[in-house]
């Protein structure tokens, strides 16, 4: 495997609680908001590369999935094994129980994640980075002009 390539991997992660989403810093896949990595000349989506180098090989009738739906988060109590198939009813059953819970592209765990990555000090622009929206948009989500209550 790649003998570098996981303590680089791990630099561009912000590590927080066991609980809360961490966030690949690094690229992102164009238009799909997965974090990419490079990792043996190849570039892999970095929550599989988590997966990989912390269990081992993803068996070809398998897919990583996040339970948080925060399609940059490497916290491996966020990711499970699972088929398309359960992808797919998965992402069914939360957009029904969500009904409209995004908030322009993100949805209403980044912005919590947002407001967590603020309150740990992690610079704005780099917030604004991390989720590729605009550091004025970053601005509203954290101050609360976006009028978005996450207390339900």
């Amino acid at each position: 495997m790649y003998v570098s390539s996981p303590k680089r991997f791990w630099s561009k992660v912000i590590v927080g609680g066991l609980d809360e989403c961490w966030p690949y810093t690094g690229k992102s896949t164009s238009g799909k908001g997965y974090g990419k990595f490079a990792a043996g000349g190849k570039s892999v989506r970095a929550h599989r590369y988590a997966w990989k180098i912390s269990n081992g090989p993803i068996p070809k009738d398998k897919i990583v999935l996040h339970k948080c739906d925060n399609r940059r988060c490497c916290n491996l109590n966020h990711l499970y094994l699972g088929t398309y198939s359960d992808n797919m009813s998965d992402r069914a059953q939360r957009n029904s129980d969500n009904q409209g819970g995004r908030v322009s592209k993100l949805t209403l765990n980044d912005v919590r994640d947002i407001r967590q990555l603020s309150e740990r000090n992690v610079s704005k622009y780099e917030i604004a980075s991390i989720y590729k929206v605009s550091l004025q948009y970053i601005y509203m989500l954290i101050s609360g002009q976006r009028g978005i209550n996450l207390s339900s």
